[in-house]
């Protein structure tokens, strides 16, 4: 798990500094999640996930690494400026929800292939955050 982890930490900063100045660095990040969530090494993560739920043995050796990499992931994603345009405080709630919504979609897309509806994911899960953004923007400060 610590090597998957590594790995896609270093993909995740490889890819967003090679972002330049006519990309917007939040669909890249969106479309690198997506990606990653499909990857070999990242279904051998969750079938960790899926295991752990009936061996408590291994859900506590798991839980710490599991909690390191969500800490570490966040802090890049931090690091990396991609959720710089919304409150700070519903950061990590973001990040959350776009990881479980491309991981979900991961594992259907395997027997329920619909390309109609892959091409569009990605714009339809930006616009949402746009809209998202320009609400939030609107909001008064507290």
């Amino acid at each position: 798990m610590e090597e998957i982890v590594g790995r896609q930490l270093a993909t995740f900063r490889t890819v967003m500094a090679q972002v330049d100045a006519s990309q917007d660095n939040l669909k890249v990040a969106l479309m690198y999640l997506r990606e990653v969530q499909s990857s070999n090494l990242t279904h051998a993560f969750r079938e960790m996930f899926m295991a752990s739920r009936s061996d408590a043995e291994l859900r506590t050796r798991i839980s710490p690494l599991i909690e390191n990499y969500y800490a570490i992931t966040v802090a890049e994603v931090e690091r990396s400026g991609v959720l710089d345009r919304f409150p700070p405080e519903k950061h990590e709630t973001l990040f959350f929800i776009f990881l479980h919504l491309f991981s979900g979609e991961a594992v259907v897309r395997i027997v329920y292939q619909r390309p109609d509806l892959s091409d569009t994911l990605i714009d339809v899960a930006y616009d949402m955050l746009m809209a998202y953004a320009s609400v939030s923007a609107a909001e008064p400060s507290p």
